[in-house]
């Protein structure tokens, strides 16, 4: 899903622009991060992503759920149709190599679901990790978070090399983040935000391999 895209913001912080206050932000940052920041020869752009909102976030994270559990029903059926077709057709493809491939293709299929959602489960259970819901979000202090790239020279080894780095600015507050901005509460609220896109996403991709190769099985054993 594709959140409102810009490639280029002016925004008024007295005479500064977008481009003064990232760049300016970038140099506190290599001052404060970098053990050489005379290494750093010059900012070469900023170029400008997507516009994050509480809104567009609210959205991604129902549309994403509402998908990780409407295939997690389809999931469920699947492979309990196929492991019935094998329990009941399975002893005349036994000796069968094609469907002994789709069926161990199947069975990695399983146990990489298994992992994976144990993975998540321990997290969860250990608090390492709380998804974040949608009225959280819309509770949170109104924010519009437009991601940027920076690039730029810095020597390394006696050779000049092209770098970029990511970040976001804050356009209601006129803040920038980069990713190791320290104990941000801002910062952090977002990479929890970004965190819970990704476990739905995993359980997405999860499940959609399992129906798909459930449904090879299916297919085999129907015939």
């Amino acid at each position: 899903m594709l959140i409102v895209t810009m490639s280029f913001v002016m925004t008024s912080c007295g005479t500064k622009t977008n481009d003064d206050i990232i760049k300016t932000a970038f140099n506190n940052y290599v001052e404060l991060n970098f053990d050489d920041p005379s290494l750093i020869k010059e900012v070469v752009s900023v170029t400008y992503g997507d516009t994050l909102t509480n809104q567009s976030f609210a959205e991604m994270i129902v549309e994403l759920s509402q998908m990780s559990d409407s295939l997690e029903h389809v999931n469920k059926a699947l492979t309990d149709k196929a492991n019935t077709f094998a329990t009941k057709y399975g002893h005349k493809v036994r000796n069968n190599q094609s469907f002994l491939k789709v069926w161990k293709e199947y069975e990695e299929s399983l146990k990489n679901s298994i992992e994976k959602r144990w993975m998540f489960a321990s997290s969860i259970i250990s608090n390492d990790f709380i998804p974040i819901d949608k009225d959280s979000i819309l509770k949170h202090q109104d924010f519009a978070l437009l991601s940027f790239t920076i690039k730029y020279r810095v020597i390394e080894r006696q050779e000049i090399k092209l770098k970029e780095k990511q970040g976001y600015f804050d356009l209601k507050m006129s803040k920038v983040y980069f990713e190791e901005s320290g104990n941000n509460n801002m910062l952090s609220f977002l990479k929890g935000i970004l965190k819970t896109m990704d476990y739905y996403k995993s359980m997405v991709e999860i499940n959609s391999d399992v129906i798909e190769k459930a449904q090879k099985v299916i297919s085999y054993l129907n015939h």
